[in-house]
């Protein structure tokens, strides 16, 4: 496995040496599974083959192809995502890779808490394929208390381009969204935030771990769209709370 503390190079692609070594490690330091924590020499990306099936992947059929939230009508967008058609201030397409719970929510609290960061590989590699040939002018990742997010930005931008711009802040005094309540949080997330005006340009991806009821998220779209020189954004993030 990688370093704890940082992204592969290229997730996905490694050389015949790196996975002799690889190899040759599982065999004599055998892994943790995270979900299940037995140890397996058979463990990759921290998942044995019996717990591998259980995390489930969100695919381009199963969701609105602009929310990314679950949708039966393939190819249709969802009744929400219909309504804001045309809507100033808002996402052009979101794109997140699983619903946050069972073994999902385990990689990522592992990535996000414990700095095993390639615990989300998989996360990282479906959202690249859906995002497929989009380019960025500017990488945004959301502020966190966690340095995630960060390094989730500086992995997309090895593989779409584009500058990371750390453009939108959050106000020391402001009330923490994870201790407030669904209300609470829409209410806050435009006190929350604040926008580094005149550093974000062009295409922007906007970076987040997790989205629960994505208003922070639609509130630094909103800010984004303020600024002239941003034509339009995407964001792009691992998991939403169901």
């Amino acid at each position: 496995m990688s370093s704890r503390g940082e992204f592969p190079e290229g997730i996905g692609s490694r050389s015949p040496l790196s996975f002799l070594r690889r190899s040759l490690g599982r065999l004599f330091f055998p892994q943790h599974c995270l979900s299940c924590e037995r140890a397996d020499t058979r463990v990759e990306s921290w998942l044995c083959p019996e717990c591998r099936p259980y995390l489930f992947l969100y695919s381009p059929d199963e969701v609105c192809p602009r929310c990314s939230l679950p949708y039966p009508h393939e190819g249709e967008l969802c009744p929400a995502c219909r309504g804001e058609a045309g809507t100033e201030g808002r996402y052009r397409v979101r794109f997140i890779a699983a619903a946050y719970e069972g073994t999902a929510r385990t990689l990522v609290m592992a990535a996000k808490f414990g700095n095993i960061l390639d615990a989300v590989n998989p996360f990282v590699e479906n959202l690249l394929e859906r995002i497929g040939e989009r380019r960025y002018d500017t990488i945004v990742p959301i502020p966190s208390d966690h340095s995630l997010n960060g390094r989730l930005a500086r992995c997309f931008r090895r593989r779409l381009g584009g500058e990371i711009v750390r453009a939108i802040r959050r106000r020391r005094t402001a009330p923490r969204q994870g201790t407030l309540s669904r209300i609470r949080r829409l209410e806050n997330a435009e006190r929350v935030l604040r926008l580094r005006s005149g550093r974000v340009s062009g295409m922007v991806l906007l970076v987040d771990d997790v989205t629960t009821t994505g208003a922070t998220l639609d509130a630094a779209v909103r800010l984004l769209a303020r600024e002239p020189a941003v034509v339009s954004t995407d964001i792009a993030v691992l998991a939403h709370t169901p």
